[in-house]
């Protein structure tokens, strides 16, 4: 059963339908245990505490959730997943992602991602910023990374039987790459031949250079200030090629990978989500006045013969 159709089945619990779709599953056991969690029509406030990141709204839908307090989930496709559709730059921090992503800002340089059985990848906000926030396994051949949890927990190594695909892997060679998920391979390619696991940091400069074979040069990258809410963050300024490479990028991401929505399903305050989401469509059969009905075949309104 794919995740679609178990979040439905989650927002309809109460009723008997929801029971019938979660029987039919077959249990996927979770890199992480959600605990509770409430809709956001259910929990209350609209937005997040003093608005902060509230501007995701553009690009997906706030949760409140136990015992992580509010999450967001992006509205993409169920394939996709955090730290893949981008490329990696050796800045003056160290290794950096440069995300495609309209919300990569915020999403891949503050808080913590998580991956939740029910609904996918979520992200948890934090107030330090990163120039990414991952863990890594190098080995001989193959280079891999996923997003840092939140709190104490760890991940699953990926070779690990019934570990979802929540490492993106590639090969070592392809590491310096544009839109480098493009490179992905199986978790299984990870699987120690002889009981190394690799090693859990991030490669070092000199075994990139000598597996691409050429000088990577740093790139200084400039953090201008943003505001969100009641809060001052970090946004990086690009100049030149790498800025070049981002904007003829992204669009072909966001095409790719983001669900489609029109502006009007993405409102800023509550009053227009409730306008967006809550009014049902007309029935041709309602009443206008006493008397008066719209015509199904025409459209036309007639005189009922009194």
């Amino acid at each position: 059963m794919n995740r679609f159709l178990a979040r439905s089945a989650v927002r309809l619990l109460g009723s008997g339908l929801a029971l019938v779709i979660l029987a039919g599953c077959t249990y996927v056991p979770p890199e992480e245990s959600s605990g509770e969690y409430y809709y956001e029509d259910d929990y209350g406030p609209e937005f997040p505490p003093d608005g902060e990141f509230a501007e995701l709204w553009h690009w997906g839908t706030w949760l409140a959730m136990e015992p992580h307090g509010w999450v967001w989930q992006p509205d993409v496709v169920d394939s996709w997943a955090p730290y893949r559709h981008g490329h990696w730059i050796l800045s003056q921090w160290g290794w950096t992602w440069l995300s495609y992503e309209p919300f990569g800002w915020a999403t891949y340089h503050y808080g913590y991602w998580f991956y939740d059985v029910i609904w996918g990848w979520l992200w948890t906000p934090d107030y330090v910023w990163y120039p990414a926030n991952v863990q890594w396994i190098v080995d001989y051949d193959y280079i891999a990374w996923t997003p840092a949890r939140p709190g104490t927990r760890g991940v699953r190594d990926p070779w690990m039987t019934h570990t979802p695909e929540v490492w993106t892997v590639i090969p070592l060679t392809h590491f310096t790459q544009l839109d480098v998920g493009r490179f992905g391979r199986s978790a299984r390619k990870m699987k120690p031949s002889s009981g190394d696991p690799g090693t859990r940091e991030a490669p070092s400069v000199s075994l990139i250079e000598r597996t691409v074979g050429r000088r990577i040069y740093p790139t200084d990258v400039e953090l201008a200030p943003v505001r969100s809410g009641s809060r001052e963050f970090q946004q990086m300024k690009l100049y030149g090629e790498q800025r070049r490479i981002v904007e003829r990028f992204t669009p072909r991401v966001e095409k790719r990978v983001m669900n489609q929505r029109s502006d009007s399903t993405r409102p800023y305050d509550k009053k227009a989500r409730k306008k967006n989401t809550r009014t049902p469509p007309r029935d041709p059969d309602t009443k206008k006045k006493d008397g008066e009905s719209t015509g199904k075949k025409t459209g036309k309104k007639t005189k009922h013969k009194q």
